[in-house]
């Protein structure tokens, strides 16, 4: 479970790097929302 989240915050943080905009990675509902 840790490692699954862990991987997708790192790919939402990756998603959200060629957007350019900066958001709250460390929290993985608002990476979800975002993305």
């Amino acid at each position: 479970m840790e490692v699954t989240i862990a991987k997708t915050i790192v790919t939402h943080g990756n998603e959200l790097r060629k957007i350019g905009r900066f958001v709250l990675t460390d929290n993985p509902l608002v990476g979800g929302r975002v993305v």
